[in-house]
């Protein structure tokens, strides 16, 4: 081999050798890159699982409220509901009483009265049609004993039920109506006690 040739040789071999130092720096570069990358796409996969179950769990719970309201509402709305049909029923119970026993309240209704003057009762038409033979007498009885005095109207008065009193300028409503209306939240209260006695709602 020649001088030339060595030299030759002697250059290739260093290039070859500084060639596999830079190829292995490159390596492990890419090794350590490709670990890093690694490393952060690990942590934005755990924190996005993280923030993902966060967010179903306050999904989940946000409908559990949504559907516990839903519920509360539907029972609330069932309970009135209820409320109502038996505060109907009580009134319509009135009106299909018998006669006897029907106008035994209209008395119970005047004897509540705190006082009666000299005035006229008036009733619905169909009361008036099966009006009691001493139903008049005892009203004027129950008035006799406030210090006045009773009459029963044979004008019927625009009412389904319970009576109408007028004297002396005034105009007193006992008609199933007013004393309905006037006592609505007390009997729905009562009403509710006794059907939901736990709840009381």
């Amino acid at each position: 081999m020649t001088g030339t040739e060595k030299i030759l040789q002697h250059i290739r071999e260093e290039a070859r050798a500084q060639a596999d130092q830079i190829l292995a720096a490159a390596r492990e570069e890419a090794q350590k890159i490709a670990d890093a990358s690694r490393a952060e796409c690990g942590e934005i996969a755990a924190q996005s699982d993280a923030r993902c179950s966060a967010y179903l769990s306050e999904a989940a719970e946000k409908k559990q409220r949504s559907l516990t309201m839903e519920r509360r509402q539907a029972l609330l709305a069932a309970k009135g509901e209820l409320v109502e049909e038996v505060l109907a029923g009580a009134r319509a119970q009135i009106l299909s009483e018998d006669a006897s026993s029907y106008f035994d309240f209209l008395c119970s209704l005047l004897e509540r009265q705190e006082t009666i003057g000299n005035g006229t009762l008036l009733l619905s038409a169909r009361d008036l049609d099966r009006l009691p033979a001493d139903f008049p007498s005892r009203a004027a009885r129950i008035a006799a004993e406030k210090g006045g005095s009773l009459t029963v109207s044979r004008e019927p008065a625009d009412i389904d039920g319970g009576l109408i009193l007028r004297y002396e300028g005034t105009l007193e409503n006992c008609s199933l109506d007013a004393i309905f209306a006037s006592e609505e939240e007390v009997l729905k209260d009562m009403i509710r006690q006794r059907l939901f006695p736990a709840a009381r709602a």
